[in-house]
């Protein structure tokens, strides 16, 4: 029989509430910090004109990140190690810096004589 996964009956069904509970304000601090250097960041990327690969993985990246925490509103995802990851794997998306190493030289092709 497949059983429905629940929250604890003393957890919170708000990841917000979640964290301030367990941790306190200054937890709490440093969760909204984090936030912030991924927004900032995120939004840093995008500036420019066009519109080039990296900066449609940041937008595409930072849309995952606000819809992960859109939900976190309502339920308790973050508690799930899986989405969790997801989570930071996409915030490191978002917040990383992508300096280009140089050009790649083409090997010219010598024909065998």
């Amino acid at each position: 029989m497949l059983s429905k996964q629940t929250a604890p009956r003393n957890a919170a069904h708000n990841d917000y509430v979640q964290v301030l509970a367990e941790t306190g304000a200054l937890g709490f601090a440093a969760v909204l910090g984090f936030l912030a250097v991924v927004y900032v960041r995120g939004f840093r990327k995008l500036r420019g004109s066009g519109l080039d690969l990296t900066q449609a993985a940041t937008l595409a990246a930072l849309l995952g990140v606000t819809g992960i925490l859109v939900h976190s509103l309502v339920d308790f995802n973050l508690q799930i190690p899986a989405n969790a990851a997801t989570f930071y794997v996409i915030a490191a998306i978002a917040a990383a810096s992508f300096q280009p190493t140089g050009r790649r030289h083409r090997r010219s092709s010598r024909r065998a004589a």
